[in-house]
């Protein structure tokens, strides 16, 4: 495989203008990569504000491992025209149109919004994340809360997820399904559908998955995620986000759990409140873990009155 190699630089100021370089980085099967273990930009689609109605700060959205950006247009482009907000949504790394990267921890992907929101000249912004990308806002609520206004925290919870049990066990069989898949025999979305059903027997988890699916310039099926790395990382993706010695984020801060999934059903927010003091809790009934796209009037409406 051709890589080019980028040259590294670093962060430097011309005319009083500081300009945020990004990390060493190479171009390998049409993705940037990066090499060294630092934060970086992410891809993001931006959704701009209506004219005279962009009071506040705009909205960030972080979607949840092996997701994208795409997956939360409908919610952005929606809230966007119902209350002419900035929304911005991002690719993590490793997904989307983001770059790859061997280095997958919460300190790292924190820092890759800090560095989205410097490129976008933002200082301060609305986080919402979904599962993965809600463990994501918490780190950077707790290690820079000065660039978080306020907080949306989507069937997530800040303690380590068991891949035993519930939600986030259909995980261990979706990666080595998407791994083991032969690429070079799919030929459509259907190709796809049927190779994985042996593997991923649950329709809407495997209609989920073949989101990731697209197909390159030449033809040729890929997947939208770095599955290999996203493996290898997948245990310190599911461990837990820590206080340590760090303030509680005191910022207002809502939890949304859907009614279906088991993730926020029986939490303690008394526990929760330890790291974030002024959290509340709204159950949709109804939803499973993607409330979003289960419910997605009911998830609208919610976070249109939690940011009134």
């Amino acid at each position: 495989m051709l890589c080019l190699r980028r040259i590294s630089t670093q962060r430097t100021t011309v005319c009083s203008k500081t300009f945020i370089k990004q990390p060493s980085k190479i171009i390998c099967g049409g993705f940037l990569r990066s090499v060294s273990n630092q934060s970086f930009a992410l891809a993001h689609e931006n959704y701009e504000a209506n004219a005279g109605q962009n009071e506040g700060s705009p909205i960030l959205v972080i979607h949840g491992m092996l997701g994208w950006k795409k997956n939360w247009h409908t919610f952005c482009k929606s809230y966007s025209e119902h209350t002419g907000k900035q929304m911005i949504a991002v690719d993590c790394r490793n997904h989307g149109e983001s770059m790859r990267s061997d280095y997958m921890t919460y300190p790292l992907m924190a820092g890759d919004i800090a560095e989205t929101l410097k490129q976008l000249r933002i200082p301060k912004t609305i986080l919402i994340g979904h599962s993965m990308g809600g463990k994501v806002a918490m780190e950077t609520a707790l290690s820079m809360p000065g660039i978080v206004g306020k907080l949306i925290l989507v069937d997530i919870t800040p303690i380590p997820a068991s891949t035993k049990t519930g939600t986030v066990s259909m995980v261990p069989m979706v990666l080595p399904a998407m791994i083991n898949l032969d690429l070079t025999q799919v030929k459509s979305r259907k190709d796809a559908d049927e190779l994985l059903k042996d593997s991923i027997p649950l329709d809407d988890l495997r209609a989920w998955v073949l989101t990731n699916l697209f197909k390159d310039k030449k033809g040729q099926f890929s997947w939208h995620v770095n599955v290999s790395s996203v493996q290898e990382n997948k245990e310190t993706l599911f461990d837990g986000i820590m206080l340590n010695d760090r303030q509680p984020y005191a910022g207002e801060t809502l939890f949304i759990g859907g009614g279906e999934s088991d993730v926020l059903r029986n939490v303690d927010m008394n526990e929760m409140r330890k790291m974030f003091p002024n959290a509340q809790l709204e159950m949709i009934p109804g939803a499973g873990h993607f409330v979003h796209a289960d419910k997605p009037k009911e998830f609208l409406e919610t976070v249109k009155n939690f940011l009134r």
